[in-house]
């Protein structure tokens, strides 16, 4: 990740970048931080938030209502902290919908990862040092873990391997943890009803606090071919 920091003669964050505010309990903001107010916000799309440079000019009202898109983005627009599993078939927006909420979370200051299971598990096999197995991975571990929104495409995707069950099964249990405490998002998707998932993934979709969506509706690919014409909204 590229580190994203303040001037170091910035009066309100002493070069950090970020602030926490002196907020009351009930607040929402209450122990979160928040970006220095004199950061220069157009920094943050060079951050390593998994889009193409294309794809950070993403943006909600480039939607159209198809497939329960704009429900689907009230929700995630919503949400302070938690999950939301999007599932369905191919070609009905759901890998659109999680790459908008990446590029709208980067233009607002937040530090957003997009990510397919597969380039997870493949970061993490790369990271792996075979003299010190635990410093790189670990760090990378901790990323995946902390990143304040997480957007995990193609779930369904992930290897049987037990190294691939193991590290998934901790940053989900992580991230869980995170939501519940209220300092995490995590946007999943899939092809798969989360029953079809193996158990250690279910188990975590279907316990009640995670906001399950079924998408519904046709294939959009065969039909996105003015997608590139700037004067119409892309679909989901």
């Amino acid at each position: 990740m590229v580190e994203v920091r303040c001037s170091p003669r910035c009066e309100i964050c002493r070069g950090v970048g970020f602030v926490r505010y002196d907020l009351p309990v009930v607040d929402r903001g209450f122990g979160k931080v928040f970006p220095c107010p004199n950061l220069d916000r157009a920094r943050y799309p060079q951050c390593d938030c998994g889009l193409a440079e294309n794809e950070l000019i993403l943006s909600w009202d480039q939607l159209l209502d198809l497939n329960g898109a704009l429900e689907i983005v009230r929700k995630i627009r919503d949400l302070q902290s938690g999950q939301i599993y999007l599932f369905g078939d191919y070609g009905l927006g759901k890998t659109h919908i999680l790459k908008t909420a990446i590029s709208q979370a980067v233009k607002a200051g937040l530090q957003a990862h997009y990510v397919t299971t597969t380039g997870f598990l493949d970061d993490l096999r790369l990271s792996f040092d075979a003299e010190n197995p635990n410093s790189s991975i670990y760090g990378r571990l901790r990323f995946w873990s902390s990143v304040p929104l997480l957007a995990l495409d193609e779930v369904d995707r992930e290897s049987a391997t037990p190294f691939a069950q193991e590290r998934l099964s901790q940053v989900l249990d992580e991230r869980w943890q995170g939501a519940i405490a209220g300092r995490l998002v995590t946007l999943l998707a899939s092809n798969s009803r989360p029953e079809e998932l193996p158990g250690y993934l279910n188990s975590r979709i279907l316990d009640g606090r995670c906001q399950v969506i079924e998408i519904v509706g046709v294939d959009l690919r065969p039909g996105m071919t003015q997608q590139h014409d700037p004067e119409r909204k892309a679909v989901a």
